[in-house]
């Protein structure tokens, strides 16, 4: 009696191994995808609520309620003034390969484009992730402006390097 196993078996192993990876390889990308894009807006979270702070210890920063009127604070003041801790806060969409990733992922969704709008859409979807995923540290400014409708101060980040 032989032990061992059959090419028929080892054949059916080898199938099934593939199987199990095709179906697990996308789900696990996706996880950690979308886990990069909840700590980016976590970070981002963090960055708006330290501007709040910093604008209730500098009350005299904020814009007027004029609806025109704006104001903004950077990243670097809210870490001076001792808010905000990190010495570098790390952009959890940085990639090396940033440029490439994003080049192949617009090549796929542009062969799926309807139309031009599609196109366009496509097109500004990948310049903001670009700008997203070049740093390894997220830097920028908390623009703050005043709505009326809401009747309070609206604050929103920006990746740009630029200061106020």
């Amino acid at each position: 009696m032989n032990k061992g196993f059959t090419l028929i078996e080892l054949i059916l192993v080898i199938a099934l191994l593939s199987i199990i990876a095709l179906i697990s390889v996308p789900v696990v990308t996706g996880i950690i995808s979308d886990s990069k894009e909840k700590a980016y807006n976590e970070q981002v979270n963090t960055i708006i609520n330290s501007a709040r702070a910093y604008m209730t210890r500098n009350p005299e920063k904020l814009p007027s309620e004029d609806e025109l009127d704006s104001a903004c604070v950077s990243i670097l003041d809210i870490q001076k003034a001792g808010i905000l801790e990190s010495k570098n806060i790390e952009n959890p969409n940085y990639s090396e390969n940033c440029e490439d990733d994003l080049e192949a992922e617009k090549n796929k969704l542009l062969k799926d484009a309807v139309d031009e709008n599609d196109i366009a859409r496509i097109n500004e979807e990948i310049s903001a992730k670009k700008n997203i995923c070049k740093s390894e540290y997220l830097e920028g400014v908390v623009d703050i402006k005043w709505n009326s409708d809401k009747n309070k101060y609206v604050y929103s980040y920006n990746n740009s390097k630029s200061s106020c």
